[in-house]
């Protein structure tokens, strides 16, 4: 499974450089451990990383955004969240990737409609204005 990680608090994904969770001396790496848990293993820039110190973060303060398996039409990953541009008729529209008990969608559509024509635009953290190109 390949997902990223939003941040509440610092408002940016957890491997951009805004993130900061790492220094010049210390390196944070996010997983999801067996549990569903999101952890942070904090290792010394240099060390042996069986070193690193396992730190539990809080839950609240994080969205986990999962990889939907399909790219678009330029190669880029399409993980929930993400506003795909695509055409629908004559017109695009932009909507963002959801998950639904069905599986992933885009406005009431399959994504999997879309997979030879759409076009990451964004995110819905960084780019939600583009959702009201539709109204």
């Amino acid at each position: 499974m390949k997902y990223r990680i939003w941040s509440k608090l610092s408002n940016c994904y957890t491997y951009e450089p805004c993130y900061p969770g790492s220094s010049l001396h210390c390196a944070s790496n996010y997983y999801i451990d067996t549990d569903g848990n999101i952890v942070d293993f904090i290792t010394t820039i240099g060390s042996n990383q069986d070193d690193a110190t396992k730190d539990i973060v809080n839950q609240e303060d994080y969205i986990i955004e999962e990889y939907t398996g399909l790219n678009d039409i330029k190669g880029n990953r399409v993980f929930e969240g993400d506003i795909v541009k695509q055409k629908i008729g004559h017109e695009y529209e932009y909507n963002a990737v959801v998950w639904n008990i069905c599986g992933w969608y885009l406005n009431e559509f399959p994504l999997s409609m879309f997979d030879d024509g759409m076009i990451v635009a964004g995110n819905i953290h960084h780019h939600s204005k583009l959702l009201k190109k539709n109204e």
